[in-house]
Parts: structure tokens; sequence; C-alpha cells
């Protein structure tokens, strides 16, 4: 302000040609280029710091790790919903083999239920007749307050449709990964579909998802990568 001041006061006295008006110029530009180059200088050098911070928040470094942590966690939910599909087809195949769908074979199919249950340590074992009514329910006692008997009655539609199908749960305590395979007849309508569950523990899940909401959260941040650099070289300006 002292600097546009004196300007506009040597400007008139230029004009009305005051002795001294012209050293009076030079005075006043030379302490006028002492204040700019400085801050000129600073700016360029902050500018230049921001720039290079903000570069190095999206380096390939820092993006490489949490995408593959979010591989690594998709992963896992894959492989644990390939290992429940398979489970289910063998239980399927041995259910067909040895007939154990009879009326007169239902202890014998609970209990071969219960066997597996045991041996595979999955959650839980459900096996629906074509009407969509559950037959034999099986599940792992130590998650007794764990509900494994939700099941969406489309999805069992569609396996006594003959198709096989895999969902995940969002429970309370985790997510429950269902597996859903016809048990097959020969070349007869499908008679039931086995359903095998999986329960992930809270505390993984809640670790899993915690990866995916940090991925999701740098992907936004770096779309606004350009936005922040923008803003912090004004403010710095």
């Amino acid at each position: 302000m002292l600097l546009f001041r004196n300007l506009v006061k040597l400007s008139f006295e230029r004009r009305q040609k005051i002795i001294g008006s012209k050293f009076k110029a030079k005075l006043v530009l030379t302490f006028l280029a002492l204040s700019l180059v400085p801050g000129i200088l600073i700016f360029l050098i902050a500018s230049n710091f921001i720039t290079t911070s903000i570069e190095g928040w999206f380096k390939p470094q820092v993006e490489k790790p949490l995408d593959q942590a979010m591989e690594v966690a998709q992963t896992y939910y894959q492989s644990l919903e390939t290992t429940a599909l398979r489970h289910g087809r063998y239980m399927g195949r041995v259910i067909e083999r040895d007939g154990l769908l009879a009326e007169s074979k239902r202890e014998a199919l609970a209990g071969y239920l219960t066997e597996q249950q045991e041996r595979l340590g999955v959650a839980a074992i459900t096996i629906f007749n074509r009407d969509g009514q559950e037959l034999v329910h099986v599940k792992n006692p130590v998650l007794a307050a764990v509900p494994t008997r939700e099941a969406n009655n489309e999805h069992v539609r569609q396996a006594l449709a003959g198709q096989e199908i895999t969902t995940v749960h969002e429970l309370d305590n985790g997510d429950m990964i269902q597996a859903m395979v016809p048990v097959r007849d020969g070349d007869h309508p499908v008679p039931a579909a086995i359903v095998v569950a999986i329960h992930v523990p809270q505390r993984l899940e809640a670790r899993l998802r915690n990866i995916s909401q940090a991925f999701q959260e740098y992907k936004q941040l770096r779309l606004l990568k350009n936005p922040i650099k923008a803003s912090t070289s004004y403010s710095s300006c």
C-alpha cells in the first residue's frame, strides 16, 4: 500500500516536473523490486514444494500396495466361494449316489451332513426339497448365535432349476458366504438343493472392509489431485 501510494504521488510530481521526482521514482522502483522479487521467489519455491509433495501422495509405491491389498481381499472371498461350491458338489454327488433324499433315509442324511460339517469346518449345511422347503439343517455349534438358516428364496428356486449360485450376506457379526448347488437325480428334475455356508468372522471381515474403504477413498482423493494442487498454489500466492 505504501509503494502504491508513493507511485501515485510520484506520477503527480513528474507531471508537475518537481525537482528530484526522477530520483524518487528510481528509489521507489528499487524498493518495489526488492519487495516483489523475494516474494516471487518464495512463491515459486513454495509452489514447487507443494506440487512435489502432492505428487508424492499418488506415487505408484503408494497406490500399488492398496491395489494389491484390495486384490487379496477379493481373492480371499472368491476362494471361499469356490470352496463352498466344491463342497456342495461333492456332497450332492454322495447324496444322489446313496439315495439319501428318500424319506426312509432322513436320519442317515442328517448324520452324513453333520459328519461333513465337522470334517469340512463349514458354518452350516442345509437341504431344500423341490418345493423350497427345508429338509435338513446342520450347523457348527460354536456359531449358535449366528443366523445360518437365512437363504434367499429366489436363489433357492434358481438352484432347484439347476443353477449354481454363490452369495455374500452381511451379518452383525461378520459375513456369511453361501453356495447353492442343485442335487441331481439322473435325468429327472432336480429333487433338492444343498446350501453350504462359510462364516467370515467379524474381526477379519472388518479388516477386509477397511481395506476396501481405504482403497475407495484413495481413488476419490486421486480425482482431486489437480484441484488440490491448484488450490494450494493459489493459497501460497
